[in-house]
């Protein structure tokens, strides 16, 4: 599909491509410490949604339903070759280490708080703060509160 500057803002994509934009170079958003803040960029190339879109319609076809656009490895950026289309328990598995035992979940855009234990993830719930969340990860730590060292 041939992609022109008018309509784009309405393709389902769009919405992605800003978010993504937004996450590795708008500093005053709360996810900007998990993605800019810690090396994460998007592309030069992608910096236009023209192109982003164009790419994630060749290189990856349409979208699945129930699937959204996931980084391969979350060392890296938003680059070709490192996006894919996910489920989103292939999302929940591809996330950086439980060690805190709380993350900030960037879909509902609230706190997680969830442990690894035995090989299971055991959860706790979601929290609106993170201080809140990091209370919780130390209630449930499952080598005890007084293990707790974040």
């Amino acid at each position: 599909m041939l992609l022109t500057r008018k309509g784009i803002t309405k393709h389902y994509l769009y919405d992605t491509w800003r978010s993504m934009k937004q996450r590795c170079s708008d500093k005053s958003r709360v996810e900007y410490k998990y993605y800019g803040g810690r090396g994460i960029i998007l592309c030069d190339e992608w910096k236009d949604s023209v192109a982003f879109i164009t790419y994630v319609e060749e290189a990856l076809g349409p979208r699945p339903d129930g699937y959204s656009i996931d980084r391969i490895d979350n060392n890296k950026g938003y680059i070709p070759g490192n996006v894919r289309w996910a489920s989103m328990s292939e999302q929940n598995r591809n996330k950086r280490s439980w060690g805190k035992g709380y993350t900030f979940h960037k879909r509902i855009r609230k706190w997680m708080v969830q442990w690894n234990v035995g090989g299971k993830q055991c959860y706790y719930g979601t929290y609106k703060t993170e201080e809140e969340a990091k209370k919780r990860a130390k209630e449930t730590c499952p080598q005890g509160p007084e293990a707790y060292r974040w």
